[in-house]
């Protein structure tokens, strides 16, 4: 089998990081507040959310005051995520990283996120960057089953009759998740 596995706040806690690197930047730089909208955030850029940043403060944040590569470099691995990872490679099954963490040309995305995944232990067969379409990569792909923690791109990799589970995080949490299946923990996985 082969399974389409997103990486941030799917095997990481990529959401943490970004929120206390983003209260920092919104007091430091921005002289503004922090505005609570968590909770029901139905994809990534979850940042403009929480914050109600634009683009262009979004990507000064992540691009011009070095977040971005902060967070890929010290974002922490989920817990039981380096287990479940080795039975499904142990039972002969690939796993494709599929990430929407975008290309720039202040680092290679690619080089740290290997980096990390080589640092923390976590077995993987491909690792795909800056991806807009899961849907069409999971299915160029031949992907069986597909965890990301974006309703968004569930529900767009789902319609394309792949078995797609939606990681529950703080952020997605009180969104209704239809016919979506909700995993709360990688122990839910069940390989």
């Amino acid at each position: 089998m082969n399974y389409g596995i997103d990486i941030d706040d799917t095997i990481s806690k990529t959401a943490d990081k970004f929120i206390e690197y983003g209260k920092a930047f919104n007091e430091q730089v921005l002289k503004r507040g922090y505005n609570d909208k968590l909770s029901q955030v139905p994809d990534h850029y979850y940042l403009k959310y929480i914050f109600g940043w634009n683009e262009s403060e979004q990507m000064k944040f992540l691009e011009e005051y070095g977040y971005y590569k902060k967070m890929i470099e010290n974002v922490e691995v989920k817990e039981n995520v380096k287990q479940t990872f080795k039975t499904i490679k142990e039972k002969g099954n690939n796993i494709y990283l599929i990430t929407a963490r975008f290309i720039t040309d202040k680092f290679s995305v690619n080089d740290l996120t290997k980096n990390w995944l080589e640092k923390n232990d976590i077995p993987f067969d491909d690792l795909i960057v800056n991806a807009d379409n899961k849907a069409k990569i999971c299915k160029s792909r031949k992907i069986d089953v597909f965890i990301d923690d974006s309703y968004k791109n569930c529900m767009q990799v789902a319609s394309q009759g792949i078995k797609t589970y939606l990681m529950t995080t703080e952020l997605n949490k009180n969104i209704d998740s239809g016919n979506i299946q909700r995993i709360y923990s990688w122990k839910d996985i069940g390989v």
